[in-house]
């Protein structure tokens, strides 16, 4: 900051002009060393954060607090905030963690992985119970993969795993059956690379570098590093997990313990989120929410470990098969809109609740990504002759999804008698009836249509009045099911403005002019900037300025403490100063 620049500068020639300034000047210095820390801590912005949870691949039994109990262990993650079930957490940048991985008695930790690479035991912490692996939230996401199991005859035991030899196993249900004869057979090879050489686990096998144990596999005690790669040349498709898919990402296994390679049927899922990060900015459902109801007229099945999500606060992913008929709830936000009937290439049908259509599953991934469009509140004035006009303000406070529609139409035929006598000084008044619908459009240019008479939270509506007379004031008058209320009316531009939330009958009341504020029958002018001319609300122009200094507010994150401390600083410096130059003045 350049103003502790001038204060050090300041100090310095002060102490060369009398001696009582060093007092002063060290003042100022203690000023400065109490103020550079803050400015320092201010100065670190960790504004980015990242997701930190359990990787859904291996299926916990409950998650409370940070800790997931597994069949035959848990995991506990600190330093992530979570709470409750919550099974993943937003995290700022550089927040340090600490996993903890205890196995249950009997059971070991067979392996863990994070964002699908393997841990090898050296990077971990074993205290007799548990194993403990710590990192810091960089710059990536991070899901966290134990795997735990009853210790066997053919299961490495705790730490360092299998004594002296990195072991693997042969996993998941993309095959019928999980051993490598069966593998090569469906065109799945496996690739393993000992020093610079890469050969097939068939010929490790055939040079004794790797021995069968069971259903382990045992490479030989010498090696400590190995790297693994799987290729599918079938026609097939699968997700391969604990390996690369070619030599130049395959994994790297070091730590003699056991590993596993898996690999699963690709699955067919229905993606979205609320964010670019969830699930990819390619699966970012904006300006509304989706839930999946049915699978084939049943509750989806959530037991798929890698879909099992219908539709929570985070989004969606859930598994469906092909040829599934899918029944989907597609809701918008107020003031948005289903584009059109069609989804990825499929067809939507309508069904018969609000937002809820039908499509069957294609084979293909599908994700619900810019499927709302912006869309505005519609008016129908076409059967009112005393209306020229209407506006429609905080919207979203009577429908939270789709638009609004209101219709309003001359009432004849209505009484305005005790409408008036409400009012003051009534001269002349004219009723409309306004009917206000939500509408939620099906995409093929059909709406669901809901009728509206009453909420909690008011609607702002502006009316222009036909044959408007600027010297009269206007006033209006709500009869909802037989009770009257005179409304608090502002008249701008020739259109009356008031506050409402309940829908009926309306009556505009001509009055004489009065200098009187807005209050419950009577009404205030502005001018077409929206200045009021006799409303108590008004601020004056000092006043103003002081509460538009008082709205800058620290940004999230910040200590309001620090601005006072600041400023208290700032003002204690120029004292300072001011102190000094008088000294020199005197002595001067």
């Amino acid at each position: 900051m350049n103003i502790y620049k001038y204060i050090i500068k300041g100090g310095l020639a002060l102490m060369y002009k009398s001696r009582r300034t060093i007092f002063v000047f060290l003042l100022l210095m203690v000023l400065i060393l109490v103020a550079l820390p803050e400015f320092h801590v201010r100065a670190e912005d960790n504004s980015q954060t990242y997701t930190v949870g359990a990787d859904s691949h291996t299926r916990w039994n409950s998650a409370q607090n940070g800790v997931f109990q597994y069949a035959a262990g848990s995991m506990k993650i600190e330093g992530a905030g979570l709470q409750g079930d919550a099974a993943q957490a937003t995290v700022a940048a550089g927040k340090e963690l600490t996993i903890t991985l205890t196995p249950d008695k009997d059971c070991v930790l067979r392996s863990f992985m994070v964002n699908g690479q393997s841990i090898a035991d050296a990077s971990m912490t074993y205290n007799g119970a548990s194993y403990i692996y710590q990192t810091k939230v960089e710059n990536v996401d991070l899901k966290f993969e134990p795997m735990f199991e009853a210790a066997g005859e053919n299961v490495p035991g705790p730490n360092p795993g299998t004594g002296n030899n990195i072991c693997f196993r042969l996993e998941g249900d993309g095959i019928s059956s999980n051993d490598y004869v069966t593998w090569k057979k469906s065109n799945i090879e496996i690739y393993i690379g000992i020093g610079e050489t890469y050969k097939t686990l068939n010929q490790w096998l055939g040079e004794k570098k790797i021995s069968v144990a069971g259903e382990e596999y045992r490479v030989d005690d010498s090696v400590d590093t190995v790297k693994v790669y799987v290729l599918n040349s079938g026609s097939g498709k699968y997700i391969i997990q604990g390996a690369g898919t070619s030599e130049d990402n395959a994994m790297t296994w070091t730590g003699k313990r056991n590993y596993s390679i898996q690999v699963d049927k690709e699955r067919i899922t229905i993606t979205w989120g609320y964010d670019s990060k969830t699930y990819g900015e390619d699966a970012y459902l904006e300006h509304g929410t989706a839930r999946i109801i049915q699978i084939n007229d049943a509750v989806p099945n959530t037991n798929d470990p890698y879909g099992n999500n219908a539709g929570n606060n985070s989004g969606g992913n859930l598994v469906v098969q092909p040829g599934d008929k899918v029944t989907v709830e597609l809701k918008p936000d107020y003031g948005y809109q289903l584009k059109g009937v069609s989804l990825n290439g499929m067809s939507l049908a309508a069904a018969k609740d609000v937002s809820t259509f039908t499509f069957t599953m294609p084979n293909t991934q599908i994700h619900l990504k810019g499927i709302f469009g912006k869309a505005d509140d519609m008016v129908d004035i076409s059967a009112a002759k005393e209306v020229t006009s209407v506006s429609i303000s905080n919207g979203a406070n009577a429908a939270g999804s789709g638009n609004l529609q209101l219709t309003v139409a001359d009432s004849t035929g209505y009484d305005m008698t005790a409408a008036q006598q409400k009012v003051a000084g009534a001269i002349s008044a004219q009723a409309v009836e306004l009917n206000l619908n939500q509408i939620v459009a099906k995409g093929d240019g059909t709406n669901w249509e809901t009728k509206i008479t009453e909420f909690t939270n008011p609607i702002t509506l502006s009316l222009g009045i036909n044959n408007y007379d600027a010297n009269y004031d206007y006033v209006v008058v709500r009869d909802h099911n037989g009770t009257t209320t005179a409304l608090p009316t502002k008249v701008i531009d020739g259109k009356v403005t008031f506050e409402t939330n309940q829908f009926s009958t309306y009556v505009i009341v001509k009055k004489e002019k009065t200098t009187a504020g807005t209050s419950t029958g009577g009404s205030s002018h502005e001018d077409s900037k929206g200045n009021d001319d006799n409303s108590s609300d008004a601020q004056p122009a000092a006043t103003q300025a002081v509460t538009q200094e008082l709205d800058v507010v620290p940004k999230t994150g910040e200590d309001i403490t620090a601005y006072v401390m600041e400023i208290m600083l700032l003002f204690g410096g120029i004292l300072l100063i001011t102190m000094g130059i008088l000294l020199q003045r005197k002595h001067g």
